[in-house]
């Protein structure tokens, strides 16, 4: 009786646990030239992170004068 008490205790922590770990999971969000990786963060803020990264990675290729035109994309 005991044993089974046991596992029955152990087997519900995992179950409780389970959506916990859901909600600490790592999301990524791809752009063009990006993969933004994070947690608990706003969509708009996730949409304007990945605005600003093509904005100027567009500007730093630019003035490098590496414009791509058929190039690999995630």
């Amino acid at each position: 009786m005991r044993k089974s008490l046991f596992f029955f205790l152990i087997y519900l922590s995992f179950c409780i646990s389970a959506p916990a770990r859901e909600l600490d999971a790592w999301r990524v969000e791809k752009s063009t030239h990006f993969l933004v990786h994070y947690r608990n963060a706003p969509k708009d803020f996730i949409a304007r992170i990945v605005r600003e990264s093509e904005k100027h990675y567009n500007q730093i290729a630019q003035s490098l004068g590496y414009n791509r035109y058929d190039f690999w994309l995630w």
